[in-house]
């Protein structure tokens, strides 16, 4: 599992690094596709080819729970440490 910010990347800025390490991608969860100019937090499941991968990596995306962790919840400040 990798998780990326795509105010600085999407999940394609990894694809070739990703392959090039004889891995894949499984899946993409909460990715814009393109660059943001604000912060919001994406995973990309990755995975070494021939490798087993677990059930819970191949779950449809509306089936995997969301963590919001890109979200501050609305009682709290950006100087918070969780």
């Amino acid at each position: 599992m990798l998780l990326e910010n795509n105010r600085g990347s999407t999940a394609e800025t990894f694809r070739g690094m990703i392959e090039a390490a004889g891995l894949y991608i499984l899946f993409v969860y909460n990715c814009e596709g393109q660059r943001t100019p604000y912060t919001r937090t994406y995973y990309i499941g990755i995975a070494r080819r021939g490798d087993a991968v677990p059930a819970w990596a191949r779950l449809p995306a509306h089936s995997r729970v969301s963590t919001d962790l890109h979200r501050w919840p609305a009682h709290t400040t950006a100087s918070r440490v969780l």
